[in-house]
């Protein structure tokens, strides 16, 4: 080289400086600083050699690791556009369209690159992983539609610990894990599988309904509730939801009213002469003029316990009407609803109603069952069977 040639020294002094910034942006590739190495990318190695092939391919790896895939298709079309049998540019095409769930399409660019080089390592592990990884998944939606719900869960489970990165197909396989544990009862660990859904896409209806359904099972009334107003908020005309909602507001009120049978330490399926056994003690055992030392909780502690008794004895009619008797409802809602929900009505929550008026000071005792049906229930029950 001339050493008075300006434009020379311009020219080498520019490719040092591109391969000083590749180094750099390979040392931040391997770091994680993916943005930062972008830059170097972007604004000086391609600047000054944009021809450069290392630092095309080290582009579209920083941008499928940014998990900008649509760029990173975009990207290694103008590779294979030069070169249609580039192994490097196949494989990460392919891997893009992997991420974006495209499974059909990334198959296909990893299938063209091993006819090419049957013996291609990162092409080979590509290929089958995801071939492992579809038949897995196909394995236990299979299981779970056949009602195997274990051993759908343990299938749900090996697809995800396949790649726990793929988060456009293990969004679905977290929802179906979730599902499976619904079926199964098993609250907990739905409201975890549930919630990975949500922490990828917070907009997931049917993730926000069986995470509703998760917290009925472990009783968390308040939650249940919350996850089912939003999907009924994202899907309003969903009457489906509207119903498990309802069923979820009413286990709520229930839930905060006082548990007589508690507090008398009786069973909802004891008998009458069981309940009145449990009073006489407990109202011995708190009269007021046997605690004169704390006089004052005694007193509480001995209404709450008549009171107690006063309601489950005046229940005690209800093993003679059988919960057959009253087999459906219609339930009003709010006006700015245009028609009303038709449902089932738990037996439980007809008794949950029948505590809540005695403890307004309704006597079931000496109402007719007629007359309560139609002075007192504020839901209409229309049909009796024979």
């Amino acid at each position: 080289m001339n050493p008075g040639n300006s434009a020379a020294k311009k020219e080498l002094s520019q490719l040092y400086q591109a391969q000083n910034a590749l180094n750099s942006a390979n040392d931040l590739f391997d770091s994680g600083d993916y943005t930062k190495a972008l830059e170097y990318i972007y604004k000086v190695v391609l600047v000054f050699s944009p021809e450069c092939y290392k630092a095309k391919i080290l582009k579209v790896r920083l941008l499928i690791a940014a998990k900008d895939y649509s760029k990173a298709i975009s990207e290694t079309g103008f590779i294979l556009k030069e070169d249609e049998n580039n192994l490097e540019a196949l494989l990460l095409r392919g891997r893009a369209y992997y991420y974006l769930a495209d499974h059909d399409i990334a198959t296909r660019h990893y299938q063209k690159g091993l006819r090419l080089d049957p013996e291609h390592g990162e092409l080979k592990k590509a290929y089958f992983g995801l071939k492992n990884l579809l038949k897995k998944t196909k394995s236990a939606e299979d299981n779970a539609g056949k009602g195997k719900l274990r051993l759908a869960v343990e299938d749900y489970k090996a697809a995800l610990a396949f790649d726990p990165n793929h988060t456009a197909h293990n969004i679905h396989l977290h929802l179906g894990l979730c599902k499976v544990y619904v079926k199964l009862g098993r609250g907990t660990d739905a409201v975890k599988s549930c919630t990975e859904v949500l922490e990828i896409d917070g907009d997931q209806v049917e993730a926000l309904v069986q995470r509703g359904e998760a917290k009925l099972l472990v009783e968390d009334w308040e939650g249940a509730v919350a996850d089912l107003k939003s999907a009924a908020e994202k899907s309003p005309q969903d009457m489906n939801i509207r119903e498990v909602l309802m069923r979820a507001e009413r286990s709520l009120k229930l839930s905060q009213r006082k548990d007589w049978y508690k507090i008398l330490g009786v069973s909802k399926t004891a008998s009458i002469s069981e309940i009145k056994k449990a009073y006489k003690k407990l109202a011995l055992q708190w009269h007021p003029d046997k605690n004169v030392d704390n006089r004052e909780e005694a007193e509480a502690k001995f209404r709450e316990i008549a009171s107690a008794y006063e309601v489950i004895a005046s229940l005690s009619f209800l093993p003679r009407h059988s919960p057959d008797l009253f087999w459906a409802t219609k339930i009003n809602v709010p006006d700015s609803t245009e028609e009303k929900i038709s449902m089932i009505m738990v037996w439980e929550w007809v008794k949950g109603d029948l505590i809540h008026l005695v403890e307004g000071g309704s006597n079931l005792r000496s109402t007719s069952k007629e007359d309560f049906i139609s002075k007192h229930l504020s839901l209409f029950f229309y049909q009796e069977q024979e």
